[in-house]
Order: C-alpha cells, then structure tokens, then sequence
C-alpha cells in the first residue's frame, strides 16, 4: 500500500481481538496492546473491540503530518480518535479515544449532537424529556439522536496534501417518530497539514411541511491534561454566560462570565458553562504544560437569532477530561424556540468546526 492510497485506510476486520497490527502507510505499523487501556499512545481496546458492534474505522492521515484522525461511520459517524505523533509515538488527545471497552461515566471522544444540544423540557412529553410539533408531544433524546445511528460511507480520498471521508445520514421510521422532518445530513472530515475540520450539511427535504428546527452541536471530549501530566487552561472570548436552573433549563437571564483564561479544574466537576457572544468568530483555547496547544473555532452559513450558545464548555479533572463542546444552538431550543436554525424546505444549512493542534 503506497503513500498516494494512503492516508487514508479503512480498518474492516478486527473481530474479537485479543491483540493485532494495523498498517498505516504514513506511521508505519503500530500494535493494540493486549489489555484495554485508554489513553496510550496506540489505539488501546483491542480486547473489546468486535467488528459486529464497533464497525469498520476510517483513519486519516497525510505525509509530513504529526496528526491522524480516526472516524466511526457505524459510531454516529463520530471522530473516535485524532493523535499527535510525539517522540516517536502516537499519542492520544481525545477522552477514551479508540478505547471501545465498556465503562461507567462519559464515553468521551466527540459524539455529534443533532437536532437538540442538551435536553428540552415538555411536560406533555415522556418522563417530561422531549417537545411538542404541531400540539403533538414528541420524545427527543439528550442531545438527538444523530450520535445513536449508523452513517453510511459516501466517499474517502487520500494521498497529497489532504485526506478526506464523507459519511451521510437520512431520515428513517424511527427518526421520523422523534422528528417528523426529511433530511439529508452529509459530514466531511478534512485533515490537512495541523487542522482537522467537520464540515456538516443539511439539506431540508422540499416535502418537509415549513421550516425544519433543530440545534447542533459537538461533544468532543479531551483528556486532560492533554498528554498525562501537569494542568491545561482554557482561554476563550465569549461575552456572556446563559445562566440555567438546577434542572439544567436556561433561565432566561446571561450574565457576564467570570472566567477568560483558567485551569479545567474551575469548571467544577460537570458542571456545564454556557458560553454566547463573541466578538468575532467563536473559539476556544486549550493550552497543555506538555507545550501543545489545541484551538477549536467553527462558523455557520446563517446566523441564528436570540442569544445562541456557541461553546457549552463542561468537564471534569478529577476523571481527566474537559469538553469545550462547539454549539451552535441552546438547551431546551425544541421547546421555548431560543436558539435555533429553521431551515425552510428545500434548503441546505452548513456549519465547520476547525480544530488545531500546535505543538
């Protein structure tokens, strides 16, 4: 397998492994380690990962690039893993990344969260959680339930200076019982030179009955501190914090943050901090002891009216992890209709988010 093929590899076959090599034409080969342990240099749940339940993995990765991501179609479609190559290894940034072995607490790594960012409070709805269209009370799970389906592969390209993978998603049966919308939601994942950017697609169906609402959002979770050691700080720009109740509902009222650069242990231990407001282009800092810096920012072919939250900054560093969570969107938007894109039918909606590691 040459360089032009290879930056990009799909990985169909790891059933039930015990421990195996894996070929990257740009790393050289690499091992799982025989245990599962998250957070090593390598990729580490071999022992959990079974081809039925897990899927094939997509890995990008380019000549001359310290970086490799690696993409979970059958997953949500989500990034499960993006590396920096450091002293000659590969080392992990994401929470749990390419670690598949069932466990308590946040699973980390960056589900993608579509049509809702958080939860929406309807007490017409099951157990209170969910919205209503058209006086229909409807169930909506925590976040969508974009993260919970298989995407499907669209396309892949590698070699040169880029390496790509498109994964899409449609309506079903039982979207359609959550969401009584049509859609085609198309993901590119573009790794070039130190930055990973996600581009996501919605095309509203032209049969859709008005305009199609949702939030979006992404929960990518890294560890930290970044590469074991010593303590990460967040710097960001935003204006305003949107204060919630104890139930995690927006009150209504923004206040001026408190925090512009501070250690992930502040944040308390998952406590969310709805960020809104930024002068320009929203963006978040991470800067690691170990000397990498990680900056996330993303942009949006509309804007959204009201007082959106564009990063949902949560975490906790006692289990060693923060996510500054890129939204664009609000808890609860389903429901009181703050903080939404109404896309009319027919339409395409696109939002990047582009994440840079610097070392």
């Amino acid at each position: 397998m040459t360089d032009a093929a290879y930056a990009l590899a799909v990985w169909p076959g790891l059933t039930r492994m015990r421990s195996a090599w894996i070929m990257s034409a740009t790393l050289g080969a690499f091992a799982f380690p025989a245990t599962c342990q998250a957070q090593t240099a390598a990729p580490a749940s071999a022992a959990c990962y079974e081809i039925d339940r897990i899927g094939p993995l997509v890995e990008l990765s380019i000549p001359g690039s310290k970086l490799t991501a690696v993409v979970a179609p059958k997953q949500g479609g989500a990034l499960v893993g993006l590396s920096v190559k450091r002293d000659g290894m590969r080392r992990e940034l994401l929470y749990r990344g390419m670690d598949f072995c069932p466990r308590e607490g946040w699973g980390g790594k960056a589900p993608i969260l579509w049509p809702a960012t958080g939860r929406n409070f309807d007490e017409k709805a099951p157990n209170g959680l969910g919205w209503s269209w058209k006086g229909r009370p409807l169930p909506m799970p925590i976040h969508g339930f974009a993260r919970d389906l298989p995407w499907r592969v669209v396309s892949q390209a590698g070699g040169g200076k880029e390496a790509t993978a498109r994964l899409e998603l449609t309506e079903t049966a039982s979207t359609l019982a959550y969401y009584p919308f049509r859609f085609v939601f198309t993901i590119t994942y573009r790794l070039k030179g130190s930055m990973l950017s996600i581009e996501h697609r919605i095309v509203a169906s032209s049969a859709n009955e008005g305009p199609m609402p949702f939030s979006i959002g992404n929960h990518i979770t890294f560890r930290q501190p970044l590469l074991g050691a010593g303590t990460m700080t967040v710097t960001t720009p935003a204006r305003k914090q949107i204060l919630l109740d104890r139930s995690g509902k927006p009150t209504g009222v923004a206040s001026q943050p408190s925090l512009d650069r501070f250690p992930v242990a502040a944040l308390g231990r998952e406590k969310a901090l709805p960020l809104a407001d930024y002068p320009a282009t929203p963006w978040v800092r991470l800067d690691d002891e170990s000397g990498l810096r990680i900056t996330l920012s993303h942009h949006a072919s509309r804007r959204l009216d009201g007082l959106p939250v564009m990063f949902n900054l949560w975490g906790n560093a006692e289990a060693g992890f923060f996510s500054p969570e890129p939204w664009l969107g609000r808890q609860n938007a389903l429901v009181d209709g703050t903080g939404l894109v109404r896309l009319p039918a027919g339409k395409a909606f696109i939002w990047v988010i582009k994440i840079r590691v610097e070392d």
